[in-house]
């Protein structure tokens, strides 16, 4: 695994199928928001993974380390990578 993407989307999925309104101004189930919407989704990098390519900026990721420390969430403290290897295969 390269990244995890931390997106609050499981709330719009719930509601969007119970029938009730979105939050965050979303317009249906696959709006992901718009580039600097909040909140943010916080693209966690694995240290020992590949370089990402651009796909993530088709959904609005924001680099861990571009967050502020007023994010909704601190994903530092929420994604712990576990028997990274140095040199990761395909």
């Amino acid at each position: 695994m390269d990244a995890v993407l931390l997106v609050r989307h499981q709330h719009q999925v719930v509601e969007g199928l119970a029938g009730r309104p979105l939050i965050d101004e979303r317009a249906h189930l696959l709006d992901y928001g718009l580039p600097g919407s909040f909140p943010p989704h916080a693209l966690v990098t694995n240290p020992s993974g590949r370089q990402l390519s651009g796909e993530f900026l088709a959904l609005h990721a924001v680099p861990l380390q571009a967050l502020n420390a007023a994010a909704e969430y601190n994903p530092g403290e929420i994604v712990m990578w576990a028997n990274t290897a140095d040199n990761p295969t395909d």
